[in-house]
């Protein structure tokens, strides 16, 4: 019974896993749209300004996050103090956060961000790509002293950024206007005192 339990088949790649129902149309509808040329020129703007070989391998050498750290300190060092060493899945995950940051500060519209999952798990590359020519185009306009290769299309929306990360702390009658004032009950009148504030 042991030699049975050691023998243990190993677990499946995602390819060899069937796909069924609205998974496999979503599975279909991101292979239609994805651009193998776009990946290519992708993964030669990060090779050229990195130095990582990522033209052969763009979801390989890209999964751990490391490399997308790497892209973001060579175009503005030190914006990701610590990259995390490849082989921890949650530390990966991590770097992945970081880059991802980076980018908002960097000024890339959430629309153009991808999910942490889309380019771990590889459910959608076409995103990461995306994310990677926003990113290109961001640095254009928000990092004009970058000396490396230009990519993407820049940046010259007038739209407003991330707004919603930037507020204050939420009061209980002004939503997200100030901060909630210090009041106490005063025993004499038995009425609500504020106590400074606006």
């Amino acid at each position: 019974m042991g030699n049975r339990l050691a023998a243990a088949s190993p677990r499946p790649d995602r390819e060899d896993l069937p796909c069924y129902g609205l998974d496999a149309e979503l599975k279909a509808k991101a292979a239609a749209k994805y651009s193998a040329a776009a990946e290519e020129q992708a993964a030669a703007w990060i090779q050229e300004v990195t130095g990582h070989a990522v033209v052969n391998d763009f979801a390989g050498s890209l999964r751990s996050g490391a490399v997308l750290c790497d892209l973001v300190n060579c175009i503005q060092p030190g914006t990701i103090a610590k990259v995390n060493s490849p082989g921890m899945p949650f530390k990966e995950r991590e770097n992945i956060s970081n880059f991802l940051r980076a980018c908002r500060n960097f000024g890339v519209q959430e629309y153009a961000l991808f999910s942490t999952d889309d380019l771990f798990d590889e459910k959608n590359l076409m995103s990461v790509v995306n994310c990677v020519y926003a990113l290109g185009g961001a640095v254009q306009r928000s990092v004009p002293d970058f000396p490396g290769p230009v990519f993407g299309v820049p940046d010259t929306s007038n739209t407003k950024r991330d707004q919603k990360r930037n507020l204050g702390p939420v009061s209980q009658t002004g939503g997200l206007y100030g901060p909630l004032e210090r009041s106490h009950v005063d025993v004499v009148s038995n009425s609500n005192v504020r106590v400074g504030g606006c």
